[in-house]
């Protein structure tokens, strides 16, 4: 009886986390794709409002034949890019046609603390939309919230100002948040699949207390 007690909290706790995919999209138009272009890569600095982890980075983006990518985390030094976190090469990819070209990578975030995102590609580079979106000098008044992330300006990887005019429509794979719904979206209330087993769960869990607390009056 304790063991199944036991199994059924460890289950009740394991559906409270959860893995979700967030968008990166300001309250600006989304311009027609533009390219190729090169300048190394393309990514987005943020300020962690809460600690989350991600788990992978996508951007909407398409190209031909065979590209050498990678995924890199820095840390912001104040308006420039500061040092290298971490990174994850991908060489030899080719585009899977899905809507974000999506690469793996695991990284921590501390609240107060400001990042670049950077997905970089090899020459001649790759074919994608953008928004008109600036914010060099990294004004916190100037960003705007996505999920736990104050986003604060694009960036491409050869300029180490940050100091970019165009803001690429990225997605972060993110651990332990809600995604905020976009300006044209309402939240639609559902129990979803985890709410669901959770209430199977809850409801099992009452049952055998209470055949427990049954037996023991006997």
């Amino acid at each position: 009886m304790n063991k199944l007690l036991s199994t059924l909290c460890l289950l009740l706790l394991s559906f409270s986390a959860f893995s979700a995919p967030v968008t990166i999209e300001p309250p600006l138009p989304l311009q027609a794709d533009s390219g190729p272009f090169g300048y190394g890569g393309r990514g987005v600095v943020f300020r962690a409002e809460q600690d989350f982890s991600m788990s992978s980075f996508g951007m909407d983006l398409n190209f031909p034949g065979t590209l050498d990518f990678a995924v890199s985390v820095y840390a912001i030094s104040g308006t420039s890019r500061g040092s290298l976190i971490s990174e994850t090469l991908y060489p030899g990819l080719v585009d899977d046609g899905s809507e974000f070209f999506t690469l793996q990578h695991v990284q921590n975030f501390s609240a107060g603390s400001s990042y670049e995102v950077i997905m970089r590609f090899s020459d001649p580079g790759v074919i994608f939309p953008h928004y008109d979106f600036t914010n060099g000098s990294l004004d916190p008044a100037n960003g705007f919230v996505v999920a736990d992330m104050l986003v604060l300006d694009g960036s491409d990887f050869d300029t180490a100002g940050l100091s970019n005019s165009w803001l690429a429509r990225f997605q972060i794979d993110v651990n332990g948040i809600v995604p905020v719904p976009t300006p044209n979206e309402e939240p639609v209330p559902t129990l979803g699949l985890s709410g669901l087993l959770t209430l199977v769960l809850t409801i099992m869990l009452f049952a055998v207390l209470g055949r427990r607390s049954y037996f023991s009056r006997r």
